[in-house]
């Protein structure tokens, strides 16, 4: 099946991330479940959907999203049809998904804990919405799965050099006066623990992994 992702109706150019969601349908086999938070008008889920239906694999996918866009999102013109334009995009695609069109901390109650492989965390980029989907989802990832996300930004680092640079004190203003960095915050606050192992992936992805247990 060719990959769809790319064509105009699917919008923004937001999707960053191809080789996360192809490194996952490659690791996990048959009878795995995904979960996507955050799928907007589907370019990103449209690319997953094709990736599993290219594997041969079972492995089911589900879409989470209110289609009511986030804080930054409310005066985007296409916010009223936003749901339509993920279906019909979604169209030649189906069968290889379900939405769910509901809030993510409703979602995350439909699932037992320890009964998803991968969930990427891309909704609201709101510091306590962060947050609260890290905590919530994190016990839904089995051990050996993989909780990932969007948008994770180091802060700059100033130096000696860098304070006497406008460009980096502006960056910094930029970063701590935005949702730029909601993303580190929220992970650093609330994955610093010992079984977590986290790689980075590039400038805006986090990738951690459950460890499995010793026991």
């Amino acid at each position: 099946m060719h990959h769809i992702f790319h064509q105009p109706q699917f919008g923004e150019d937001w999707f960053t991330y191809p080789e996360v969601y192809q490194q996952m349908v490659n690791r996990f086999p048959s009878g795995s479940k995904f979960v996507e938070i955050g799928s907007w008008k589907g370019k990103s889920s449209a690319f997953m959907c094709v990736e599993i239906a290219n594997s041969g694999k079972q492995i089911d996918f589900f879409c989470i999203d209110t289609f009511e866009g986030s804080v930054e999102h409310q005066n985007n013109p296409e916010l009223p049809y936003l749901y339509n334009i993920f279906k019909n995009n979604m169209k030649p695609l189906e069968g290889y998904y379900e939405d769910m069109r509901m809030p993510s901390m409703e979602a995350v109650q439909k699932f037992e804990n320890e009964s998803l492989d991968f969930v990427f965390i891309d909704g609201s980029h709101e510091y306590e919405d962060i947050k609260d989907d890290i905590i919530s989802w994190l016990p839904k990832v089995k051990r050996g799965g993989v909780l990932a996300g969007h948008d994770y930004y180091l802060p700059p680092q100033p130096t000696s050099w860098g304070l006497r640079n406008s460009s980096i004190l502006n960056d910094i203003n930029y970063y701590y006066n935005t949702n730029k960095g909601n993303a580190y915050k929220a992970v650093k606050e609330t994955l610093g623990v010992e079984d977590r192992k986290s790689t980075r992936l590039n400038s805006s992805h986090l990738k951690l992994s459950r460890m499995p247990s010793s026991a």
